[in-house]
């Protein structure tokens, strides 16, 4: 009767671990793929490949049927067939080797093997297990669910027994060593490891390089400490890094929503070119790259118009007028520099996949 049971636990287990995985690609995946595809017509998609692809012979014959396959290759579900793989190797492996160890603690007999693993492996065991499907149901939800999660899942489960074992040494007996293994168990790796780095440099007189203030990526409206840390963790550590990252392989990574990371990467543009009156750029509702393009365009059809401008239209280019004179007041600067450095913007290769890109999207 045990061994059935055991063999119950056990599917049940792998069952609740890869559902989210499953639902994940057959219904979040697909709608982030199309809400990233949404956008990009065949003008757009030859300025993608142009500014981050200039090497691809697609180039300025690109399609949008050349985009979408290039995001299948690059992105596609199939990515997800080997790290499940080793996923569920593992979690199999471990799962059964648990409940095989939880029946001879509870039971005195074992259902499959007579190898047991001590009741505070166990337990380490069973809060990363906790841990990892909390954290896959979690992402399932929120569309946020890459390869590397499911590779960090991995290592979860397969670094809570050492961990586990070492972290229970501290506890004063069995049951709070019990406690102590499954919080371990539990703890997020990423969180596991800044904590290790931090006793490590203590103990060494080590600190993390300070880096520059300047180039913080939360120095940006959009980005506060977690979304930084997101960024960091995909090998985005200053703006102008991110200024000139491409948007969809950065969606696909993080997690984020694609308008979101335009949104960003275009705040990272203006303050390229804006770096030492970024702040007076932002109080004039120029937020990012995009916003100064906006401005200028409106203007110059405004202007364009000649003879037939009507009121609203002097009123508007008088608005803009007083806007730029505000602006280059708070910046001290002249507003000849300012529409300098405006005019550079609205040329840069980068924003102009921007303009084009939101313009489509509208």
């Amino acid at each position: 009767m045990s061994i059935f049971l055991a063999i119950g636990a056990v599917v049940l287990s792998e069952l609740f671990l890869f559902a989210p995985i499953a639902l994940f690609l057959e219904y979040g995946w697909p709608v982030r793929k199309k809400a990233i595809l949404a956008p990009f017509s065949n003008e757009v998609v030859k300025k993608y490949f142009q500014a981050f692809h200039p090497n691809d012979p697609r180039g300025s014959k690109g399609t949008r049927q050349d985009f979408e396959k290039e995001f299948v290759d690059r992105y596609g579900r199939r990515h997800y067939v080997v790290p499940s793989v080793i996923l569920g190797l593992v979690s199999v492996y471990l799962v059964v080797l648990s409940v095989n160890s939880l029946f001879q603690h509870a039971t005195g007999s074992t259902p499959f093997f007579s190898d047991v693993l001590s009741p505070i492996t166990v337990a380490a065991f069973c809060g990363a297990y906790v841990w990892v499907v909390a954290d896959l149901i979690a992402r399932e939800r929120t569309l946020d669910l890459s390869t590397t999660h499911v590779h960090w899942a991995t290592f979860r489960l397969i670094v809570s027994l050492p961990l586990g074992f070492a972290f229970s040494q501290f506890a004063t007996n069995d049951k709070v060593g019990l406690g102590v293994a499954i919080l371990a168990g539990a703890f997020p790796g990423q969180t596991l490891g800044k904590m290790a780095r931090r006793i490590a440099g203590k103990q060494l007189g080590i600190d993390d390089p300070p880096g520059d203030k300047r180039t913080r990526l939360d120095n940006l409206q959009n980005i506060d400490t977690t979304v930084s840390d997101r960024f960091v963790d995909e090998g985005i550590t200053t703006i102008p890094q991110l200024a000139y990252a491409d948007p969809v392989d950065i969606t696909m990574r993080t997690g984020f929503k694609f308008i979101f990371v335009v949104d960003c990467v275009s705040q990272a543009l203006l303050w390229v070119y804006m770096e030492d009156y970024y702040a007076a750029a932002k109080a004039n509702g120029f937020r990012g790259a995009l916003e100064v393009c906006g401005f200028l365009q409106e203007r110059e059809d405004a202007e364009n118009k000649g003879e037939n401008q009507i009121f609203d239209d002097m009123r508007m280019l008088e608005q803009k007028r007083k806007v730029m004179e505000a602006f280059a007041v708070q910046a001290k600067v002249p507003v000849d520099v300012i529409e300098e450095q405006m005019d550079y913007i609205w040329n840069d290769t980068w924003v102009g996949f921007l303009v084009d890109l939101t313009d489509d999207g509208e």
